[in-house]
């Protein structure tokens, strides 16, 4: 290679005459020749006009990002961006990554930013927050915090087709959680005329909410397990969606409290709720003209039934119950995550208030694991 012309060569001895170069010009020339012997080609980049190399790449390099940043989206268990997603309805805000256990077979996950106490002092109709609102249109009222200290949502009485039903939505607020995990809320649902006042109409609720996140009209893909004022009265109620077609189980209950689990295990997701006398989770089932210490238990399906979107279930004759797990093997490994409102009969006068919804630190890996953290309280 040739060095870099650094200085000009020197004349050939006929013109050395006319030009004569000084002595200390030809030292300064041989000394810089001579330091380039021991450097680098004349096609080298020279040095101070190189990127800043200190971080292991260039700048804007991908492989140098990802190299510096420590992130690897195929092995990565940690969380994704924790902004607002994109408000599907009558509102949008910017989008959010996924957050949770990108690796579904299990471990310690990173630090939870999913939970949330519901103890600020906010307005959730209004955009921004951590939270990303799902048809906030469905929703009168959305108020984090004062002065229970909990998450208020109330219907609008203006909202029309005010429930998750086959392609139908009521309000929600959801982050995207990606992989395995175990979530768990605690509520109240009544009429916003206070106490323990049941709404009037029918299947107005609330509860917990996991969607595919490129769910759309005619290719609705979402679960709901939600607590409130059923086709008769107060009850459990657990809803799959697939393909915007639905199937809802109805289990009765007294009162307008609840807590409830659900856990995703790969395509298999497991609900529960908590069983005040026992001070343990019960599976969510599906029991018929099953006789227990309160009655004969039976569980409600919808007329529309269609045993195609749960291909997983067989029910059981007369006498027989089952444990309601879900297959869906659809989902992808990022979901929607979070709490949701039913609005579906007139007056659309329900008010759910949600203490908490939290996830547990552990992401499970069997059966066992989904309740082995998660404690109301």
């Amino acid at each position: 290679m040739n060095h870099p012309s650094l200085v000009a060569p020197i004349d050939p001895p006929t013109a050395r005459r006319s030009h004569p170069l000084r002595l200390d010009a030809l030292l300064l020339a041989l000394a810089v020749v001579a330091a380039c012997d021991d450097g680098e080609s004349s096609d080298s980049t020279p040095l101070l006009d190189r990127p800043d190399d200190a971080d292991g790449g260039a700048e804007g390099d991908p492989a140098a990002s990802s190299s510096s940043s420590g992130v690897d989206t195929a092995t990565d268990a940690g969380p994704g961006p924790e902004g607002p997603g994109p408000d599907v309805g009558s509102d949008a805000s910017s989008d959010s990554g996924p957050q949770g256990e990108s690796d579904a077979s299990g471990g310690t996950d990173a630090p939870n930013t999913f939970d949330d106490e519901f103890d600020g002092d906010a307005d959730l109709l209004v955009p921004g927050g951590p939270w990303q609102r799902l048809f906030p249109e469905q929703a009168g009222t959305m108020i984090e915090g004062a002065p229970l200290g909990v998450l208020s949502i109330t219907a609008s009485a203006a909202a029309i087709d005010n429930s998750w039903y086959f392609d139908h939505h009521g309000a929600a607020l959801v982050k995207e959680v990606a992989g395995n995990f175990a979530i768990m809320t605690s509520l109240t649902t009544t009429s916003p005329q206070g106490g323990d006042a049941e709404p009037s109409g029918i299947f107005n609720s609330g509860g917990l909410l996991i969607r595919d996140v490129l769910a759309a009209p005619g290719a609705e893909n979402w679960m709901t397990f939600n607590v409130g004022r059923q086709s008769s009265a107060y009850g459990r109620e657990l809803k799959k969606t697939v393909a915007s077609g639905s199937n809802y189980f109805l289990n009765a209950q007294a009162a307008n409290a609840e807590h409830l689990l659900v856990c995703r295990l790969g395509a298999e997701f497991r609900f529960y709720h908590w069983d005040e006398v026992l001070g343990a989770w019960e599976a969510e089932r599906f029991d018929n003209q099953v006789v227990t210490p309160g009655g004969v238990a039976t569980t409600e399906v919808n007329d529309l039934y269609d045993p195609i979107r749960n291909p997983e279930l067989d029910l059981p004759a007369a006498g027989g119950s089952i444990p309601l797990v879900f297959e869906f093997p659809s989902l992808p490994e990022a979901v929607q995550v979070g709490v949701m409102m039913n609005s579906w009969g007139a007056p659309h006068d329900v008010t759910s208030e949600f203490d908490y919804i939290r996830m547990g630190a552990i992401v499970p890996r069997s059966a066992a694991d989904c309740t082995a953290e998660l404690t109301p309280g």
